[in-house]
């Protein structure tokens, strides 16, 4: 099989380029499709693909230096917990797994970070020209023009291109871009916000412009994400060898941008943002959407005995048995929605919960700035999103992973350069 006209051995081959916009686009065509959506189809097409070629080479290996190892026995623990747990027989074969892991090797091999973030900038500034094109439009003339394709099918089941379009021109109160949801749009434009605030191609204007488009998203994603990265920047400065006259102007400016957060509170925007939150009732018997990504997959963990909850638990019948036992178990119609590190502990419990907390801080040792933002932004994310095993997932731990290979690359230059 000749397919070394296509992914060739380039620094940023083809076939590289294509599976970086594959993944940049995931969160946009994911809402498009049939049983399956466009973007898992096209992935998985090329992860087989990229896998076959590797194999008819042969140079497919489990582990790789691309790979966080201890992502890989992540997925082999949870292909095990699968198989001994899982009560239906054609279930109990972990194909979702195998193809999750495929997808995250096709992605972790070919993602190069000069091309990514290039590419990564370009699709922001279109997504996020768009989305301020929507919010003049629907401030100045109450129509929003709609991000929705209306040549693509809506995976969503029960819902017309037709209605949905309406319903973002006219009733929904916030903008989404070319994203099913605001907080879709905000989990893709987050990592680049630490590539523009840390990386070694740092942008501190376009900072500022994902900054503010953040806030206006009006989603309590951007809050928690906004936190964590605000918390890395606050701690470089004062880590820096600054002078004392420096950090005090450092002090002054962080003071005056917790002023201008109050204000922000108090404007119309941040306004409308609180009132969201108040929306949220953590309550077991409201059925409210807090609970349900907050609370419940917490319930749902300490109904586990003793054995499961150190193995965790994959059989769906069986984590069904337990989330019926509380009230609005089936609240918007996801059983299954569960946030990151609900995912984690229901799905391979405190044994997944070890392994997982372990890549994670093998990801942060020796990592730099943009690394250590993007880890600590995806951590925080996990207690309110269910980005588990997503493109959300994969986003975050590539820009990570290339950081860290970055800053390895430049220490083990300095060194050869001091013993030059």
């Amino acid at each position: 099989m000749r397919l070394r006209g296509l992914i060739s051995t380039e620094k940023t081959s083809l076939f590289s380029k294509i599976v970086t916009f594959v993944l940049l686009l995931y969160p946009i065509f994911k809402s498009y499709g049939w049983k399956y959506n466009i973007s898992y189809i096209v992935a998985m097409a090329l992860a087989f693909f990229f896998v076959v070629y590797k194999i008819n080479k042969g140079t497919f290996k489990l582990k790789t230096a691309e790979i966080p190892w201890l992502l890989s026995v992540y997925f082999f623990y949870s292909m095990f917990v699968n198989v001994i747990t899982e009560t239906n027989i054609v279930s109990a074969l972990p194909i979702g797994l195998i193809m999750s892991f495929m997808m995250a090797y096709l992605f972790f091999e070919n993602i190069k970070f000069d091309y990514f973030v290039k590419t990564y900038r370009l699709i922001a500034i279109v997504c996020i020209v768009f989305f301020w094109l929507q919010e003049f439009s629907f401030q100045t003339i109450g129509y929003r023009p709609s991000g929705v394709i209306p040549f693509l099918p809506l995976q969503a089941p029960g819902a017309s291109v037709s209605d949905v379009t309406f319903n973002q021109m006219y009733l929904s109160e916030r903008s989404c871009s070319f994203f099913s949801e605001p907080a879709h749009f905000v989990q893709f434009l987050l990592p680049l916000l630490c590539v523009e605030l840390f990386s070694s191609y740092k942008n501190l204007a376009r900072a500022f412009i994902l900054v503010i488009t953040l806030l206006y998203a009006r989603s309590g994603n951007a809050m928690v994400g906004l936190g964590a990265i605000a918390l890395v920047y606050v701690f470089q400065l004062f880590m820096s060898n600054y002078t004392l006259s420096k950090k005090f102007i450092i002090l002054l400016v962080i003071i005056a941008a917790g002023y201008g957060g109050m204000k922000y509170v108090q404007s119309d925007v941040g306004t409308k943002l609180m009132d969201r939150q108040e929306e949220i009732d953590l309550n077991a018997t409201s059925g409210g959407s807090g609970f349900l990504r907050v609370v419940r997959g917490y319930l749902v963990y300490g109904d586990f005995n003793i054995i499961e909850k150190i193995i965790g638990v994959r059989g769906q019948e069986r984590i069904e048995e337990h989330t019926k036992k509380f009230a609005a178990a089936f609240s918007y119609g996801q059983s299954d929605y569960y946030n990151g590190i609900q995912h984690v502990l229901i799905h391979t419990g405190l044994i997944g919960m070890f392994i997982f907390l372990s890549m994670l801080l093998r990801l942060w040792k020796r990592n730099n700035l943009c690394g250590k933002s993007a880890i600590l932004c995806f951590f925080s994310l996990c207690f309110i999103s269910a980005i588990m095993l997503s493109e959300v997932m994969w986003t975050f731990l590539i820009l990570a992973s290339l950081c860290q290979e970055q800053n390895k690359y430049r220490v083990q230059r300095q060194i050869r350069l001091t013993k030059g």
